[in-house]
C-alpha cells in the first residue's frame, strides 16, 4: 500500500547523506521531511502506521526526477518523527511535522517514472 503525502507549500523535502561510523564504516542516510497541515480523520486514520511502521519512499526532486529511498533497510520516524504542533502565535507553522529516516548501502535509485507505484488495483473503502 501506497501512502501519497502532499504537505504544505515549501515543507517537503529529503536527503541523501554519506556518513562514516565506527571503524571507518561508510553508509547512505535517506531522510525525508515534510508538513502535513491538515488535522482530520484521514491522518488520524494513517498516524499509527506513519509513526510505527517502515516504508520506502518515492520522493520527486526539482528536476522531476522520482528517486526510490529506503529501498535497502527501509524509513521509519525516529522520536520525534511525527509530532503535531498547533503553534502559539499566527504566523506559527502549524500541523504534523513528518520525519522519515533510514540507512542504506546504496544511493537513492531513480525511477523511470512515478507510474512504476501504481498500485495494480485501486484500495477502495466503503462506509
Amino acid at each position: 500500500m501506497f501512502y501519497r503525502i502532499d504537505g504544505a507549500d515549501n515543507t517537503i523535502s529529503f536527503t541523501d547523506a554519506l556518513l562514516a561510523g565506527g571503524n571507518g564504516g561508510k553508509y547512505r542516510q535517506h531522510t525525508v521531511n515534510a508538513v502535513l497541515n491538515q488535522y482530520d480523520i484521514d491522518v488520524l486514520n494513517e498516524g499509527d502506521a506513519l509513526s510505527l511502521g517502515r516504508f520506502i519512499a518515492v520522493v520527486i526532486d526539482n528536476a522531476g526526477r522520482p528517486i526510490l529511498l529506503g529501498r535497502t533497510g527501509g524509513l521509519s520516524a525516529p522520536a520525534g518523527g511525527f509530532d503535531y504542533n498547533s503553534g502559539a502565535a499566527e504566523a506559527d507553522a502549524t500541523g504534523w511535522t513528518l520525519i522519515l529516516q533510514g540507512t542504506s548501502m546504496e544511493i537513492g535509485r531513480i525511477l523511470k517514472d512515478e507510474s512504476v507505484i501504481t498500485p495494480i488495483y485501486a484500495e477502495t473503502i466503503e462506509p
